[in-house]
Formats: structure tokens, C-alpha cells, sequence
């Protein structure tokens, strides 16, 4: 799981985040294997990017392009995306939907 924190308000219904997001996850890959994932935005600042399990495991590459996409959408929005100080993973109760 990756977050990262908008210096600026995100919403899911902005059209460039996304086209760009759903655009990339129909396409993510690892060694050639489709990789299963889904994103979403907490609270209104917080964008995480999930693998799921019946999807290929993530290697280096595939992370890589995944933070590549995020750089991209960060120059699209014209917004800073960081990982916040201290955190590496979120906990949440509601259910995520598709």
C-alpha cells in the first residue's frame, strides 16, 4: 500500500485523477502479469494506492512505475503528494468500495 498526503483538496470525481488512476491499474504490471489494484482518497487529502491479493506481487519495476504515475498526476494537478513523516501504513474501518 502506498498513501500520500495533497497539498491541495482531492476528490475522487476530479476527471484527470481518474482517468489517469484507472487508466494506470487497467495497465499495471509486474514481469509481464497483470497486477490487481485499486486507489482511493481519504478525507479529502490523502491518496492510497492498493494491491490486491489475487493480483501479481509488486516487484521494483512495478513500484517504481506506480510512483512514476503519482510524480505525473502531482505535475497534472499542480499539487505536492508526499509521504507523511512517521507513516507507512493506514488503517481505516470503512470497507473500501470499487
Amino acid at each position: 500500500m502506498l498513501g500520500v498526503r495533497s497539498s491541495k483538496p482531492l476528490s475522487e470525481n476530479q476527471p484527470a485523477l481518474r482517468e489517469r488512476l484507472d487508466r494506470f491499474f487497467s495497465q499495471w504490471q509486474s514481469h509481464g502479469e497483470a497486477v490487481s489494484g485499486r486507489w482511493r482518497i481519504l478525507d479529502g487529502r490523502f491518496l492510497v494506492v492498493l494491491r490486491e491479493p489475487e493480483g501479481a506481487e509488486v516487484s521494483g519495476c512495478s513500484i517504481d512505475t506506480m510512483v512514476g504515475e503519482v510524480k505525473q498526476l502531482e505535475r497534472e494537478l499542480d499539487t505536492r503528494l508526499w509521504t507523511p513523516a512517521g507513516s507507512s501504513t493506514a488503517t481505516r474501518k470503512e470497507p473500501w468500495s470499487p
